[in-house]
Formats: C-alpha cells, structure tokens, sequence
C-alpha cells in the first residue's frame, strides 16, 4: 500500500478507497506509526504494519468510481453520473 504514488511509482494496479471497517487494534498501530514531517499520520502506512502482522481483508470493487474529496470536478463528475444513469 502506498498514500497517493504517482502512477509511476505505484506499487500496484489496484487502489484503497472508501470506508474502513477497523478493528480495536488499529490504536496500537496508529501510536507506533511514524508520522510524516508536518505531523500527519498516513492510514495506508499503518495499515501496511497491521497486515505484516495480522490478516487485513479487503473487497475487490467493480464499478465507476469517483474522487470527491479533493476537488468539485469529480463531485460534479458523480453528480452527473448518477443524473444520466440512476435517475
């Protein structure tokens, strides 16, 4: 896992998005995980110890995905997606 590789450097073709359903455990790991230089935490570093050590499950998602978080282009992308096709 890898917070937000530039393509070229991503260690996969698949990527973490959503909601995480974490275990009481993650406490421990978010203590001992190292955070980066302006004090920020990273959740795929600590998710990345976690499954060194333990089982870590995922589900493989098919379907049209959208980044909403970052910018109004891709909120307004899902909205009118979901306009031509759901409604």
């Amino acid at each position: 896992m890898a917070e937000k590789p530039k393509p070229e450097d991503a260690p996969a073709n698949m990527a973490v998005f959503g909601r995480y359903i974490l275990t009481p455990e993650i406490f421990e790991y978010l203590r001992n995980t190292p955070s980066e230089r302006n004090g920020e935490v990273k959740i795929a570093d600590t998710l990345k110890a976690l499954a060194q050590d333990r089982q870590v499950l995922a589900v493989k998602y098919k379907g049209r995905r959208f980044d909403c978080g970052g910018a109004v282009e891709g909120f307004v992308e899902a909205t009118n997606y979901y306009f031509e096709h759901e409604w």
